[in-house]
């Protein structure tokens, strides 16, 4: 994740759209290769299914097909971490697929909202934003995969919508091409404790907590062991 930060700085400067595409999903899938090996199959099928169903099926369908499949999935990556793996403080893959699911149902939204288009008003602000992300057609496999799996939002987010994600890709947003300085090391500093803790919870498991003997544990290692 703190690869993020330098890897984002190269992509405004990359002057094809096509490059940067490419770039931001090549660094992406490989990030989810080295960390969750082949937990990753996990994050390729959900969105190779729901590109599919996007191509395949009714339009009007789509959301009430993948919004359950995509809750039901991250449902059971849930169930399967605390059953199987829990307590454990190794990564799991349940917090990347929340912020997949987020971008796989949007898009099922926005693909609907292209076949009803003509229905939206401006005149409502609801309807005048969903017609402004409405997708008439469905993107190219490319531009999918590159708005899924773009290394900067991957891992931990923010989510954004495809039109969103799009237009910055595009650098048609505005403000797409300004200085980012200020504003990741803010976040590179809000970071910085948050990887410490992550770095220090293998030596500080939760059962130092629950077990008889915590009361007597020293107040810097308990204290370690909680936020850890």
């Amino acid at each position: 994740m703190v690869l993020s930060f330098p890897l984002c700085f190269l992509f405004p400067k990359i002057t094809s759209r096509l490059a940067r595409q490419l770039y931001g999903c090549v660094v992406g899938t490989a990030m989810l290769l080295l960390i969750f090996e082949w937990e990753s199959l996990h994050f390729f099928i959900s969105a190779g299914l729901t590109y599919l169903m996007c191509q395949l099926l009714p339009r009007r369908l789509l959301p009430r097909i993948i919004l359950p499949l995509a809750f039901a999935h991250v449902f059971y990556c849930h169930l399967n971490i605390q059953f199987n793996n829990y307590l454990d403080t190794s990564t799991n893959i349940t917090g990347t697929q929340m912020i997949l699911s987020l971008k796989l149902m949007s898009f099922a939204y926005n693909v609907r909202d292209g076949a009803v288009v003509d229905k939206l008003e401006d005149s409502f602000p609801s309807e005048a934003r969903q017609k402004k992300r409405a997708l008439k057609v469905v993107p190219s496999f490319l531009d999918f995969y590159a708005y899924c799996f773009f290394f900067g939002t991957l891992l931990a987010g923010p989510f954004s919508e495809y039109h969103d994600f799009n237009e910055w890709v595009s650098m048609r947003s505005n403000g797409c091409m300004q200085s980012q300085y200020r504003k990741a090391f803010r976040l590179f500093a809000f970071a910085l404790p948050c990887m410490i803790l992550a770095a220090l919870a293998p030596s500080f498991p939760m059962k130092y907590i629950v077990e008889d003997g915590a009361a007597s544990m020293a107040w810097g290692h308990m204290i370690a062991a909680i936020f850890a």
